[in-house]
């Protein structure tokens, strides 16, 4: 049996995975670090990277006759704790001289569905919904126009965000396929752009990027540029454990802070991998298993152990690759990936299909995942890996979407 983290933000629950005595079956946990306490999180903000302290930050502006705050949050599909964060932030603006009712969240939902009430509460936390006036970004309208990027993006993003005059970033550092890393500036674009930014940003190989690289990355200096133009002041960025915990807290400048971020990321997320190729790899989606649309952030456990040099192979030729995610919100949807829009892969007769990946969720159809390989019921799933494999050697990544193979450092 292995026990793995299972429903973020839907009650972070254990799941414990059933094997035939016979098979080899091995959990690979990143190296992970002890959770920050709240005095811990509260000294962070005492030690800015590459910028003042907040407070600082807040009375020039109030010197200044300035008085608008927004803070742009992750949205509900990424396993950022802010309601850890937020009751700090907030103290520390007022004792700049901020009042509070001059202080707006936006939400970062970018091309994702916007949150409701419940998500709201779960995110930011009683304290900061009591207090603060919350706001979705819309990608479609209330837009602030910021001209051109270098790299020839248009930058508009929600005016709630763009007109503020002191501009903060909450989010999490977590490996990404694209900007390499997430985190930073990518909590302004995508989180609180228009459509026509993001989907020019993603365009199909407009701008090279790649997983954990952050430093020779087309798409994340192109996204740097954006929000350095719309005026990103200051983020606080947290590295999380495997357990959805704080393992560090990073605030200040949205570069300088963010790499240190990624730099202790490197060392939390790295992860031992077999040390021969196995029949079955078994990626959870944990943290990021709300919607089967985040699923395929399951495989970084693997995929970072073959990119940059010195590639090497986890599962064998003609092995079996297994991605699950509670999903207990099902499909999910995105708005340029969801099925029908404008970068979804054409529609296909999915039920003839010999799909190479194989999924495990309680939540998702077949029908969702566009393919004949879901198992809803685990037995089944098992069943089906032993008619494939006689008993089996089985490595088991139990938070895949923040597990990156050690050494992999780009």
């Amino acid at each position: 049996m292995i026990t793995i983290p299972w429903r973020a933000w839907y009650g972070d629950e254990d799941l414990t995975l059933d094997f035939p005595e016979a098979w080899d079956v091995r959990a690979y946990w990143p190296n992970d670090a002890p959770e920050l306490n709240a005095a811990e999180i509260e000294a962070a903000f005492d030690r800015p990277i590459g910028a003042p302290p907040i407070e600082e930050l807040a009375r020039r502006m109030v010197a200044q006759g300035k008085r608008t705050v927004a803070i742009a949050v992750d949205d509900i599909s990424r396993p950022t704790p802010a309601a850890r964060l937020m009751p700090p932030l907030m103290r520390r603006l007022e004792a700049g001289g901020i009042d509070l009712d001059d202080v707006r969240v936006v939400l970062a939902v970018g091309m994702h569905r916007q949150m409701v009430r419940a998500d709201i509460l779960k995110k930011l936390g009683t304290a900061a919904v009591d207090r603060l006036d919350v706001y979705n970004n819309y990608p479609h309208t209330n837009l602030t126009d910021f001209g051109v990027s270098k790299r020839g993006t248009p930058i508009k993003v929600c005016r709630f965000f763009g007109e503020a005059d002191l501009k903060i970033g909450v989010g999490s550092i977590a490996p990404h396929g694209g900007p390499g890393y997430g985190g930073g500036g990518k909590i302004v674009v995508p989180g609180v752009a228009s459509y026509e930014t993001v989907s020019e940003m993603h365009r199909p190989g407009r701008l090279r990027g790649g997983l954990l690289n952050v430093d020779h990355n087309e798409l994340r200096a192109d996204i740097e540029d954006m929000a350095r133009r719309v005026g990103l002041d200051w983020i606080v960025n947290v590295v999380i454990t495997a357990r959805r915990g704080v393992a560090g807290v990073f605030v200040g400048d949205m570069v300088a802070a963010h790499r240190a971020g990624v730099a202790l990321a490197n060392k939390v997320y790295a992860t031992p991998m077999p040390p021969e190729p196995v029949d079955v790899a078994i990626c959870n989606a944990y943290p990021k298993d709300t919607d089967f649309h985040q699923a395929g952030l399951a495989l970084n456990a693997i995929a970072s152990a073959k990119v940059g040099p010195l590639p090497r192979r986890v599962v064998k030729e003609g092995g079996t690759v297994v991605i699950i995610t509670a999903s207990p919100e099902g499909r999910g949807f995105h708005l340029l990936y969801s099925p029908g829009m404008v970068y979804a892969r054409g529609e296909t007769d999915w039920r003839n299909s010999s799909s190479p990946m194989v999924y495990f969720s309680p939540n998702v159809t077949p029908q969702d995942a566009r393919s004949p390989l879901l198992f809803r019921v685990w037995d089944d799933l098992v069943d089906y890996l032993a008619d494939r494999h006689i008993n089996p050697s089985v490595a088991v990544f139990p938070c895949g979407s923040n597990q990156v193979a050690a050494g992999r450092i780009v």
